[in-house]
């Protein structure tokens, strides 16, 4: 049965779950993520295992069609996923801030800063758009090596008011769960 990669909601990463998942290798990631539709079993793994709704296993051809049709008119487009998001990989070379420069870099300033590690990245499309947190606050990312803050789950929020740390959100936060995460930034500015 044939398997379909809505690239609209997919960001092409190599983290692909779905691939993890695929027990044949028919999932693949080679300059972007590939089908080869031959080794499939339609086991169904990696349609469950994406968490955006961006792998499909038709029955059959014309499923497959129908399929293609109703995602033609889907608003979402991989090129709007690529800005900035918490708990997804940096986007742009500006956002980067270096472990052991933050301590100089905050004097002063209202800043949120994203700690992560590479291990702990998640999709674009799941993610939290940076500028739906930030506000007023200027936004960085830095992948933590050292672990100058003591974070015991990444990514993490720290937030700085004037220089001075408010306070540190932890844990991966999605789309979904935007509104949980924003009232802990919330009582944190009180």
């Amino acid at each position: 049965m044939p398997v379909y990669v809505d690239f609209n909601k997919c960001d092409n990463a190599k983290e692909c779950s779905g691939i993890a998942v695929c027990p044949t290798g028919a999932l693949y990631y080679k300059d972007g993520i590939k089908v080869d539709n031959s080794k499939c079993t339609s086991c169904g793994l990696c349609e469950k295992e994406c968490s955006v709704g961006a792998l499909h296993v038709a029955k059959d051809d014309i499923e497959l069609q129908k399929l293609k049709e109703s995602l033609r008119t889907d608003e979402v487009k991989v090129k709007s996923l690529f800005v900035e998001r918490y708990g997804a990989i940096p986007v742009e070379e500006t956002s980067i801030l270096e472990e052991d420069k933050v301590e100089g870099f905050v004097i002063g300033k209202n800043i949120m800063i994203e700690l992560f590690n590479e291990d702990d990245i998640k999709c674009l499309f799941g993610s939290i758009p940076s500028k739906e947190i930030m506000g007023d606050f200027e936004y960085k990312k830095v992948e933590v090596k050292n672990n100058l803050f003591d974070v015991k789950e990444f990514p993490t929020l720290l937030i700085f008011e004037n220089g001075e740390l408010k306070g540190k959100v932890e844990g991966y936060f999605s789309r979904v769960e935007k509104d949980i995460m924003l009232k802990k930034i919330k009582e944190m500015m009180k």
